[in-house]
């Protein structure tokens, strides 16, 4: 990646950080950062580490999304965590701090093209549609350790295998 990017993004941050000073949701240290969250998932806040990570794959490909969305998103979840301790992820603090402070919409994902992120997909079927699982839930459900549903029709999710 770029380091003007990188370099970028913790400007971001520094400046998004700068903003929740002014607030009664004001972390105490700014946040440390790193670029090594993968699949895709653009960013997580590690709570008790006051880290964020970033995808450095889809932040190169939408770095003003990451600097204006991904970055006062995670911040905000650092934030709440300082303030209210372990509550709802994306629950009644986190919006408060998302669209009193940011002036952002509280969107609990991104949504940004997934083939931007190169990671291999599994098809499985239900009763209304294909759905592609990523490798990790595929593996889950290899292992016997998950079961999925769709979120429309509510009929468990179906490996078809690759032939």
């Amino acid at each position: 990646m770029e380091s003007i990017t990188k370099e970028r993004a913790h400007k971001s941050v520094k400046t998004h950080f700068k903003t929740l000073t002014t607030t009664p949701y004001a972390l105490p240290v700014l946040p440390t950062l790193s670029f090594n969250q993968r699949g895709m998932v653009a960013g997580a806040a590690l709570l008790n580490k006051n880290h964020i990570r970033l995808n450095a794959s889809l932040l190169e490909k939408h770095p003003t999304y990451f600097y204006n969305q991904v970055i006062p998103h995670e911040l905000a979840h650092l934030a709440v965590y300082y303030h209210f301790g372990r509550v709802k992820p994306h629950g009644k603090e986190w919006k408060t701090v998302m669209t009193k402070v940011y002036a952002l919409p509280p969107h609990r994902c991104h949504n940004l093209p997934a083939e931007d992120t190169s990671i291999r997909t599994f098809p499985y079927q239900c009763d209304c549609r294909q759905i592609q699982l990523s490798i990790r839930r595929h593996n889950k459900v290899i292992r016997g350790k998950a079961t999925y549903t769709c979120n429309t029709c509510g009929t468990p999710l179906t490996y078809l295998c690759d032939e």
